[in-house]
């Protein structure tokens, strides 16, 4: 022997034992921190959703009990000027996505990745021959609570995330003249113009307000549910079969979803639905 130690290496028995346990424990861990990444998403959700109620119910007191304008359809410039017809006809948020199905491009050019037309950055938005009207972006300037932190939707034209995963509730902010023969909002339920609307048929604390909408239809800032049925434009399921939704009392919650919403068979979610958009109005 030279009179140098020898030191024993691994032996290749030795070296896949270490490695069977390390993948054993990946096994365990990464199932655990994906939920923990998980929960945290829907926290960030849901904190982002109660800031865009606040915004809504700031707005409401700063403009005589009004709910923040809903109209569902793009009318880029009114007889007055403006994004929108005046107080009657303004929106919470302007412009219209481009599908992701059919890829149809966004109205204004743009508008699901420009940030300007959240409204966080003032009324007036370069491009556009008018300024905007009844923008909540002055009471809600951070443009990231517009976002689901667990949405990645990529805009098919412009190959850019989108800057708005949420919508608001087709009966909260409409004007009456949405409610027409032939129309989406239907004759017979009540349209909540104003905060003080709410009543023993439908509570602020029961009427959902803002959620975020499954990406393959999300384009206005309207979502489109039918009280008869609980169908129509579907909520995004982001958070391990739940939704985030805010109410018009100014609470957000999650609510987890049973059946319909997961692409089963059943009634229980739509039944949900439908008891949260809007009630009868006689």
């Amino acid at each position: 022997m030279d009179g140098k130690s020898q030191t024993a290496g691994f032996t290749l028995i030795e070296l896949l034992v270490v490695i069977a346990i390390i993948a054993i424990l990946a096994s365990l861990l990464l199932p655990v921190l994906s939920q923990a990444k998980s929960r945290a998403q829907a926290i960030s959700c849901l904190n982002n959703m109660r800031q865009l109620q606040l915004a809504s119910i700031m707005y409401s007191g700063d403009n005589g009990d009004l709910i923040p304008g809903n109209e569902g359809h793009n009318n880029p410039v009114g007889p007055s000027g403006l994004i929108g017809v005046g107080p009657l006809d303004a929106d919470w948020v302007a412009g219209s996505f481009g599908s992701l199905l059919d890829g149809l491009q966004d109205n204004p050019v743009g508008a699901s990745t420009n940030t300007a037309l959240l409204g966080v950055f003032g009324d007036n938005v370069p491009g556009l021959p008018a300024r905007l009207a009844g923008s909540i972006g002055s009471y809600a300037k951070n443009a990231g609570i517009y976002l689901c932190p667990a949405d990645h939707s990529i805009d098919k034209h412009w190959k850019q995330q989108r800057v708005r995963s949420c919508s608001a509730n087709c009966y909260v902010g409409t004007t009456p003249s949405e409610q027409r023969i032939g129309g989406e909002i239907k004759f017979g339920y009540q349209v909540y113009r104003k905060l003080s609307d709410f009543n023993s048929r439908l509570s602020a604390a029961d009427c959902m307000v803002f959620t975020d909408e499954n990406p393959l239809s999300l384009n206005d800032g309207f979502i489109l549910i039918f009280p008869t049925s609980g169908t129509g434009d579907r909520p995004a399921v982001n958070h391990a079969g739940a939704s985030s939704f805010t109410f018009a009392d100014g609470h957000a919650q999650t609510h987890k979803w049973h059946d319909s919403l997961l692409g089963k068979p059943g009634t229980t979610d739509d039944a949900w639905l439908a008891a949260h958009i809007t009630a009868r109005s006689n």
